[in-house]
Parts: structure tokens; sequence; C-alpha cells
């Protein structure tokens, strides 16, 4: 008991000095902060994409703002709450709209919807052959016409309605449609075997990141995530109160979930790098493995800037299908 006392006493010591102590033993104490499962999952559907738009936004729901940070610093002597406006996170992501982009039916890659459960599948064509089976017992022109005049098929044709998006992080084209996919997926499928090309011509909505943002925004800030289970809400209680301890400023957020992501169990700390309290939490994060994200953001930028992606219209045989 006398010994407890004793580390305590020690660890506000080095607290008041601007060592984190407190905030060490919380570490050590719950495990569950540095247990993250956030891992990018490519599937057949597009609700799987993580949305790095959202990246810090606060938990304030439908008050909160994309750009502004929430979390506490110390204030003439009080620690308290502070919002922070940070231009690089709400400049982070930019869309872009593109009337008329053509692309062929199979460079699409992910749907928006199904009746059946497209994240489990790792792709379209493992889709269609486990679950559109029934619907490739014709691979030819007019198999694949057949399933070209489904009702639900909105994407084909001088009045197609369904669009079209992609993420720069991620690289594929995804057909946003309300309905048809089993059998679009199969009339992918037969042309894909078949060579025969069936133009798509729709708008495609484009979100990438704006690079010099990226590096503004890790060149102000060192993010980490932090574990945050639903079920253990004492983690999140003792971090902030060894935050609280050493009277050091940190902002929380969330990660950039996928729309199709339940568990959500972890947020996205964000550490000044002109602050010499929060540099000593930085290294020490890194040094007990944290997932940093200023790395992951990094590695993200580098795969937009490497895929080469289409993202201008571009020029198709033109249909054998008189569609």
């Amino acid at each position: 008991m006398l010994k407890q006392i004793a580390q305590s006493i020690y660890r506000n010591m080095l607290d008041e000095v601007g060592v984190p102590a407190s905030l060490a033993a919380v570490i050590q104490d719950h495990p569950s902060l540095r247990q993250v499962v956030f891992e990018e999952k490519k599937t057949a559907s597009s609700r799987d994409i993580q949305q790095w738009e959202d990246l810090g936004l606060s938990s304030r729901g439908f008050d909160a703002q994309r750009g502004v940070l929430l979390g506490w610093t110390d204030t003439q002597g009080s620690y308290a709450s502070i919002d922070l406006p940070v231009t690089a996170l709400s400049r982070l992501v930019t869309t872009r709209k593109i009337e008329q982009f053509t692309c062929d039916i199979t460079d699409i890659e992910t749907l928006g919807a199904a009746k059946s459960n497209l994240s489990e599948y790792n792709n379209l064509d493992e889709f269609a052959e486990q679950r559109c089976a029934n619907l490739l017992g014709d691979i030819s022109k007019e198999g694949l016409l057949n399933m070209l005049e489904h009702d639900q098929i909105r994407s084909v044709g001088a009045y197609a309605t369904d669009t079209l998006s992609r993420y720069g992080w991620d690289g594929r084209l995804n057909l946003l449609n309300e309905g048809g996919a089993h059998h679009f997926a199969a009339a992918r499928y037969i042309a894909k075997r078949t060579g025969i090309p069936v133009p798509i011509c729709t708008t495609l909505h484009e979100y990438v990141f704006e690079p010099l943002a990226v590096e503004q925004l890790t060149q102000q800030f060192e993010i980490f995530a932090i574990g945050d289970p639903a079920n253990d809400a004492r983690s999140h209680l003792a971090l902030q109160d060894a935050f609280k301890k050493v009277r050091a400023t940190f902002f929380i957020g969330a990660l950039p979930w996928s729309a199709g992501e339940h568990a959500r169990d972890a947020s996205a700390i964000f550490l000044l790098k002109n602050d010499r309290k929060s540099e000593r939490i930085a290294d020490m994060f890194r040094k007990e493995g944290f997932m940093d994200l200023g790395q992951v953001l990094e590695s993200k930028m580098a795969v937009q800037q490497s895929a080469n992606k289409i993202t201008h219209r571009r020029s198709h045989q033109p249909s054998e299908l008189g569609m």
C-alpha cells in the first residue's frame, strides 16, 4: 500500500514537470488502448471503403463540423475543452463531379447495394460465381443482352441514372446502383469472359486527397489510433485524467471508418508537434506500438499518387449490342 502511494506521488511529481508518467501507467494498466482493429478491407461492396473525409470528426453528432477538432488544453491554469479549426483537415479530401465519364462495364469493381451481403466477397467475379451462378448459363452475346435488359439495371444506355464514385486512396470504380446487383454482376462477368465491350457513360463523383493538406496536417500533428471499446469506458476516463495531470494538449475524433463498419471501437488522437509535452507523449505512443495514423495517411497518399487510375473521360470500343 505504501509502495503504491509512493509511486503515485512520484508519478505526480514527474507529471508536474511535463513528464507523462501517469499516462505511461495508464497505458500499462489498460492494454485495450493499444488494441485497434482498423484495416483496409477490399470487398465487392463500396460501403467497405474507408471515408478519410471523416478523420477527426468529433462525437457531437449533428453538431460536429469537419475540420474542427475537439480537445482539451491548459488555459490560464484551468484544464478545459477547446475547439480548434484546422484548415488542412477541412481540405484533406476534395471532391469533383465529372459528367459523361465513360468506362467499360468490366472497369466497375464494386457495387453500392445488393440483396446479398457484398462484404462477404472479395470482388465482383467471386460474387457472380457464388451468388449469380443461375444467371451464368449462357456465356454469349445473347446471354449478355438478356442480363442487361433487366429492368433494375440503370447504368447502361442513353438514359443511365446510376452514377459512379472513386476514392483516390482506393483507386477502384464503384457503381452506386439502387438495384439489379445480381444481373449487373452476371452481365459484367459475361462481358469479361466474351470480350464484348459494354460502355457505361454517366456521372463520376471523385474523392481525392489534397496533397498540400496532407503535408500540412502531418506537419502540424502527430496522429495515433487508440482503442475506444464501447464496453469499457474506464480506459478513456483514465486516459483523459492522465492528460489532465500532465496538463498536455490533445484532440480526439473519429477514425475514417467505412460506411459498413459497425464496431468502431477506436478513435484518432491528435498531438501538436510544436508542443514539448505532446512530443513526449507521441514518442511514448510510438514506443508502445500505437498505430501511427500519420504514416497510414502518407501511405494512402502514395497509393493515390502511384495508382495511375483513370480520372477523365476514356474512349472505348463501340458496343456490339446496339444499346
